[in-house]
């Protein structure tokens, strides 16, 4: 049985998944997720083996590694992590590696490794799920530490997006600069108008970012040739979509996917 294993490293978390190669049946339940901060190789190790072990998985099946990260002073201890356990030198995706893609952008070299993944998980959700996918192509929203908007033509050509904070981002921004405002967790306003201050503040936060991803949407959608299947994606695109006018399929594991397809993509051409 030939295995792959992806890595996805985030700002605030870090998701690893491995796979059967041939498979394409869901992997949510196979991912494991923990936070990125205060890593360092041992405990990148001990996570490594113990995910394994919980999956009943011999290290020596697994054929290579592929990992997206946007958190570049992390590579370095999840390259010797994965050399020091399952002796295999890790690829890290950027523009270079064969994704499917191409790119219609100034500067590739500054593309985030996340928002490729998230463009060809959506690509790859359109033609696997979608009966009449012949001439549309994909709008991403990724809710995360950064919000991220991202379009790839039918063509598979990533043509731009457009990237802003992420809710709890700016709300961090906030707190630190508001004296009188105290530090809340997210919950869902049940009105717009809020009665208290922190039902103002989720007010503004899930209107407020959903009415944004709206019109962002709207006018990336103005701004193609083409029809748009949008699929939303990232750590809180649950809480905040639901307030969304627009149509989104939000898969929160669309990342995964995306650095599943390329992996695979890479073994066949081997």
């Amino acid at each position: 049985m030939g295995l792959g294993l992806v890595v996805d490293i985030g700002n605030t978390n870090t998701r690893v998944l491995c796979f059967d190669v041939e498979e394409v049946k869901d992997m949510s339940s196979s991912i494991s997720r923990f936070e990125t901060i205060d890593l360092d190789s041992h405990k990148i190790e001990h996570v490594f083996l113990s995910y394994l072990k919980e999956l009943d998985v011999d290290k020596e099946n697994i054929q290579g590694v592929l990992i997206s990260s946007v958190v570049p002073e992390a590579n370095k201890v999840f390259e010797s992590s994965c050399i020091n356990t399952l002796g295999l030198r890790p690829a890290f995706l950027n523009c270079s590696v064969d994704s499917g893609l191409k790119f219609a952008l100034q500067n590739t070299e500054t593309l985030g490794a996340d928002r490729i993944a998230n463009v060809v998980g959506g690509l790859n959700k359109l033609k696997s799920e979608k009966k009449n996918a012949q001439g549309k192509g994909v709008l991403v929203v990724d809710v995360g530490t950064g919000t991220t908007w991202d379009v790839a033509s039918p063509e598979q050509e990533f043509l731009g997006g457009a990237i802003f904070a992420g809710p709890v981002t700016s709300l961090d921004g906030l707190f630190r600069k508001s004296s009188k405002i105290s530090k809340i967790e997210l919950f869902p306003p049940t009105n717009v108008l809020g009665k208290s201050t922190q039902e103002a503040l989720m007010s503004g936060v899930f209107y407020g970012y959903a009415g944004m991803i709206d019109a962002l949407i709207r006018r990336i959608k103005e701004s193609v040739s083409f029809d748009v299947i949008c699929y939303a994606t990232g750590g809180l695109a649950d809480l905040i979509c639901d307030f969304c006018e627009e149509d989104l399929v939000v898969d929160t594991q669309l990342t995964m996917r995306g650095l599943k397809t390329v992996f695979q993509r890479i073994q066949r051409k081997k």
